[in-house]
């Protein structure tokens, strides 16, 4: 317990920051203290000297939370969201990661606002369930707004680098989705297309003949 130190000088009242004398010619460990009251009702002791400065500034209670408020992240850590950003900035900038060859070996990077989590969160939105990031229109494109999109399987791999599209009657669509658009077998029409070099619509014809299989 602080015990009285009568020959301070008076700042009785004053205020100082967060906290209003309210008591003083107090003695801590051999320095003249004061009694203040804090602005969130909180109390604490304070060195005169220190307060004086600009150096003790609110109670403990203030600074403990203060103190938390720095260590207290975005509140996503365990989000989807948060663990495509992750796995994002790995793949593009992590030479040891195992698809980094796919992606930043071969010249994929990421908008320098998207290093921000919060920005991307903020363009993305939140990841519905089934999706994943996808680069899209663009799938040789990179990781920035306009460029991507949350896909499922299905539509991630009907943009596929590798995937080939046709345009037919004014319309440029995969293999898969012409065949899923004209309810014919995607693997006749593939083989007919690929190996067979038929043109779309003899390839259409002759896939019409063979039982549709699941275009999933």
């Amino acid at each position: 317990m602080p015990r009285k130190y009568f020959n301070s000088p008076s700042i009785m009242g004053q205020r100082f920051s967060n906290l209003v004398v309210v008591e003083e010619g107090l003695r801590v460990r051999n320095a003249k203290a004061c009694r203040c009251h804090c602005d969130c009702g909180g109390e604490t002791v304070a060195i005169s000297s220190m307060l004086v400065a600009g150096k003790w500034k609110s109670c403990s209670g203030c600074r403990q939370k203060k103190a938390l408020e720095k260590t207290i992240t975005h509140g996503d850590s365990f989000a989807p969201e948060y663990f495509t950003w992750r796995s994002m900035l790995a793949r593009c900038d992590n030479p040891n990661y195992p698809q980094y060859a796919l992606y930043g070996g071969r010249g994929i990077t990421i908008c320098k606002e998207w290093y921000v989590y919060e920005v991307f969160r903020r363009d993305m939105g939140p990841r519905p369930k089934g999706t994943s990031l996808d680069r899209y229109p663009d799938n040789n494109g990179n990781y920035e707004p306009g460029n991507c999109r949350w896909a499922t399987s299905k539509e991630q791999n009907n943009n596929r680098k590798s995937n080939h599209v046709i345009e037919w009657n004014g319309r440029k669509q995969t293999i898969a989705q012409w065949a899923q658009a004209l309810s014919v077998c995607q693997f006749a029409l593939r083989y007919y297309i690929s190996r067979r070099g038929m043109c779309m619509a003899d390839a259409v014809a002759r896939s019409r003949s063979v039982k549709v299989r699941s275009n999933a």
